[in-house]
């Protein structure tokens, strides 16, 4: 099982806060500011959640990852 810190997966994304802001503009026809805030609300909902891990699992023919997440204290 691999656990990540959601902190680090905003930062992460906050290097692609570009990439982010796109989809929301062209998906909603929003202006550059009003997609910033939505990613910037998005990025601030992830870094609450605390700790998500991953966990594969390998079956005769399936396949399938389990997510957990762990809130933040």
């Amino acid at each position: 099982m691999r656990g990540f810190l959601c902190t680090g997966a905003t930062a992460y994304l906050r290097t692609i806060e570009d990439l982010l802001r796109t989809p929301s503009m062209l998906d909603r026809a929003s202006t550059p500011s009003e997609a910033s805030q939505d990613v910037e609300a998005l990025l601030e909902a992830i870094q609450r959640l605390g700790t998500f891990s991953l966990e594969p699992r390998l079956h005769d023919k399936t396949f399938q990852y389990d997510i957990r997440l762990s809130s933040a204290k």
